[in-house]
């Protein structure tokens, strides 16, 4: 018995590591065929609904077919929240170069304001991929919601900075890891975490199933 549930437990360790490789792969076939610009939004998007299953308990979801589906659905959306996203933090970045270059003191406060608020955006962009798969909303609510989440969850926010973290250190430190398991696991750890603060907030803003 112990033996079969050895025998098991690898055979599932395996089949989980099959499924995080092939939406690695698949995120970046998809992110290629929008030519990465267009690509890797609508992929990422993709890739965390697959996951988004899991963390659900739907292991079964055939997964090619929600992936293609996401991502052919969900292309321009995808690309909108996430310009604007990006377009945001181009201008955080703009301004506090601009406040630095002011030699006094009023420049230095607003500068070390929007350093904090940098951060706090850094931590937004984290929600933003989990709330366009869970959440039927409009799009510049995506954003809201990515700072608001990311502000009211501090914990939940350094536990997906922390994790990044660790997920980029042993995918840099081992060779041949980076093609296949990179942002498959990345996407597990994020929805993981999120989840868990949107099952606290469904209630406000309605759900995908």
């Amino acid at each position: 018995m112990g033996v079969e549930g050895l025998i098991g437990g690898i055979y599932r360790y395996c089949e989980w590591i099959m499924r995080l490789a092939y939406i690695n792969i698949l995120w970046i076939f998809f992110t290629l065929l929008g030519f990465v610009v267009f690509g890797a939004a609508p992929a990422s998007a993709a890739m965390f609904a697959i996951s988004r299953k899991w963390v659900m308990g739907k292991e079964d979801t055939p997964i090619f077919s929600v992936f293609w589906d996401t991502y052919r659905k969900g292309f321009i959306k995808a690309n909108l929240v996430t310009f604007f996203m990006l377009l945001i933090g181009f201008l955080l970045y703009i301004d506090i170069r601009l406040f630095q270059q002011m030699e006094n003191i009023i420049s230095y406060v607003i500068s070390f304001i929007l350093m904090g608020v940098l951060l706090i955006y850094f931590a937004a962009c984290f929600y933003l991929f989990p709330l366009l798969v869970h959440y039927e909303i409009k799009v510049f609510q995506y954003i809201k919601y990515s700072f608001l989440y990311a502000v009211s969850y501090p914990m939940h926010s350094i536990l997906m900075i922390v994790g990044t973290g660790i997920i980029y250190f042993v995918v840099t430190s081992i060779p041949g890891l980076l093609p296949v398991l990179s942002v498959g696991p990345l996407s597990v750890l994020i929805i993981s975490i999120s989840y868990r603060v949107f099952s606290k907030k469904t209630q406000h803003l309605g759900s995908l199933t």
